[in-house]
């Protein structure tokens, strides 16, 4: 039976305890980034269309906007503006079924919900929470669940006003026979970061070493381990360590564990911690960070912190899908790729 739209705006406001905006996709990037250092091509920085299709999110509600989340990154975000419009619809294209002509995807309950319109995306910094999103408000609350249990963000940019790249997108990118690491945030440490795994790459069964360089010689040295990016026992983060006695660096994940060691006579560490055999932890992301001695700190603690080391255990499925060209925003068809942006809807 097919409910008229009338009908489901009842069920959308009668849902409202059940489902919560604003809330990030695809589930399960809340805490930490999706990683993959982003992209920005096709419906962020450069000409063209995405079409990011998210699988049955929420039950039928209405959405008043849109957001996007940079990507983690170890270089601050530059100020650029972006010439942008947002589509919203509801589909019955699945993660089998998206389509590579665009127009194929696209549900009756089309709309245009952020007409294009030229956007100032403001500078940021490496030390990003997962928490920021650039957020793009609909014109009125669109109502999603009409045309199909899915969602499909379609994004057209215009051509970028300045700094092509400053904007990446965080995203999901699909990995299946590996697990990553990248490197986040920025350092009041001159110390370099790096990991490693043994085979299979980042995945269940593999150990994995987080490693320091070139900090100084000799000194108690922890690696803070977490699960979350966004909060520390109730301190948001990132966290300015100032008020802890460490002036000028920043505290970037969960310390839900401390590895202590030693840097040694050329200011090296490392440590090494073996991934489970569960399938069950495919997926599952987590920060290190280091915070070391150094008797040139400048602070009372005499200790610093590096940047982050972002860690997920692979294989990645991921929930979403898009269909992108890159340079052409009138487009009709495009390339498929599993995976996609992480948004939140408001």
């Amino acid at each position: 039976m097919k409910l008229p739209a009338a009908a489901l705006a009842m069920l959308a406001l009668a849902s409202g305890a059940l489902a919560q905006l604003p809330t990030v996709l695809p589930a399960g990037n809340d805490l930490t980034f999706a990683g993959n250092n982003g992209t920005g091509v096709g419906y962020a920085a450069n000409k063209g269309i995405s079409q990011n299709l998210y699988i049955a999110p929420f039950a039928p509600l209405f959405i008043s906007a849109v957001g996007f989340r940079r990507t983690a990154t170890t270089t601050d975000f530059a100020a650029q503006s972006i010439d942008f419009e947002i589509t919203l619809s509801s589909t019955t294209a699945d993660l089998t079924t998206l389509s590579a002509t665009f127009a194929n995807n696209l549900g009756a309950d089309q709309a245009v919900t952020f007409p294009r319109t030229l956007v100032s995306i403001p500078a940021a910094p490496a030390n990003l929470s997962p928490n920021d999103f650039v957020v793009m408000p609909g014109q009125a609350p669109w109502l999603f669940g009409i045309a199909g249990p899915n969602l499909l963000v379609q994004c057209k940019s215009y051509g970028p006003g300045t700094n092509v790249n400053a904007w990446r997108m965080d995203r999901c990118f699909e990995r299946t026979t590996a697990g990553e690491a990248i490197s986040w945030g920025r350092s009041c440490s001159t110390a370099t970061i790096n990991s490693s795994s043994t085979a299979p790459s980042y995945l269940p069964g593999s150990t994995l070493t987080f490693s320091l360089a070139a900090a100084a010689p000799n000194q108690l040295a922890f690696a803070a381990f977490g699960f979350d990016q966004t909060n520390a026992g109730g301190l948001p983060l990132p966290a300015d360590l100032g008020p802890f006695g460490m002036t000028g660096c920043t505290l970037l994940v969960s310390l839900d564990a401390m590895f202590q060691t030693m840097t040694d006579a050329a200011g090296a560490a490392s440590i090494q911690l073996p991934i489970p055999s569960s399938s069950g932890l495919s997926g599952l992301g987590f920060g290190m960070q280091w915070i070391h001695g150094d008797p040139n700190a400048g602070n009372p603690l005499g200790l610093v912190s590096t940047a982050g080391r972002l860690f997920h255990v692979g294989p990645l499925i991921c929930a979403n899908r898009y269909v992108y060209n890159l340079s052409n925003e009138a487009s009709a068809t495009g390339t498929l790729q599993a995976g996609g942006p992480v948004v939140k809807v408001y």
